[in-house]
């Protein structure tokens, strides 16, 4: 019969030291990493909290500012009366919808030849 055991190493006294401080290393390199990701899992998460835009706020700006509108079209002697930094608002808010209304006008044109 053969003797199918297995073969008892002989490990160095050098080679257990080695292992036991790859061991050790390994370990605190281990929880060290655990540590930097949770500290990175926590600054992603306040990033995220910081990045959240309020959509009420928004909502709100451009409600009020639709109002405004609203009422200076209904009431153009307003106009008068206005800051002119309210002008200028106005005067861009028209500009932005008249080039959306142009460029609208172009892609049916190309749609229609």
């Amino acid at each position: 019969m053969n003797n199918k055991l297995i073969k008892k190493e002989n490990i160095t006294i050098f080679d257990k030291i080695k292992a036991f401080f790859k061991k050790f290393f390994r370990k605190k390199e281990k929880i060290e990493n655990k540590i930097i990701e949770q500290e990175n899992e926590v600054k992603n998460n306040s990033f995220k909290d910081n990045l959240k835009i309020n959509i009420s706020e928004i909502n709100e700006k451009e409600n009020k500012f639709k109002s405004f509108i609203s009422e200076i079209e209904n009431n153009p002697d307003l106009v008068e009366k206005l800051s002119e930094d309210r002008l200028d608002r106005l005067i861009d808010y028209y500009e932005k919808i008249t080039k959306e209304k142009a460029q609208k006008i172009k892609r049916l044109n190309k749609l229609l030849n």
